[in-house]
């Protein structure tokens, strides 16, 4: 999870820690917004390790992994050999340059880790705000409602995601690359 109760309490939630129904209902919202975020971005900020193959090489010389910001590469195999050639690593954009160039036909497997040694502030804010309105959302009453009457006037209810919190995400939103 991308926040704990913890860091919404410094965000002025009161949070009654010694009732166990509210804090599972917060772990919860918390447990919900970090997995809406983290599908939204398209990747886990948590360390994490991943293998990619990849059986077409193009130019030779670059390979892009999928996720990122990379932390390490723990292992590159080319036909299922550990490669002992010399390469360069852009960790923000996932890009390995090899010195020596890869045939087309190599088959290469690449194990690494990739995320961050911890959440950035700004996702942890959005994440707060996420639960914040998640939270209004089931409280209220308007769980599957984007308009209510209410003495005699009509009210639109939002029902997307709150735009500052899109923004934050948009930043880290992986876009790929081409080389």
């Amino acid at each position: 999870m991308l926040i704990d109760i913890d860091t919404l309490q410094k965000y002025q939630f009161n949070i009654p820690l010694d009732n166990v129904e509210n804090v599972n209902y917060y772990n919860g919202l918390i447990a919900s917004a970090s997995s809406i975020i983290t599908n939204y971005v398209g990747f886990e900020f948590e360390p994490t390790e991943y293998t990619e193959y990849i059986d077409e090489i193009k130019g030779g010389k670059y390979i892009v992994v999928k996720r990122v910001p990379v932390i390490s590469i723990t292992e590159i195999q080319v036909n299922g050999e550990t490669y002992t050639g010399e390469y360069s690593l852009d960790n923000k954009t996932g890009i390995i340059r090899f010195n020596t160039a890869l045939v087309e036909d190599d088959d290469v497997k690449i194990t690494y880790a990739a995320g961050y040694e911890s959440v950035p502030v700004d996702i942890q804010y959005a994440c707060v705000e996420l639960v914040q309105y998640l939270k209004k959302r089931m409280s209220n009453s308007l769980v599957g409602e984007s308009s209510k009457n209410i003495d005699g006037g009509n009210i639109n209810i939002e029902t997307s995601t709150p735009l500052n919190v899109i923004h934050i995400c948009n930043r880290y939103r992986w876009k790929g690359v081409c080389v």
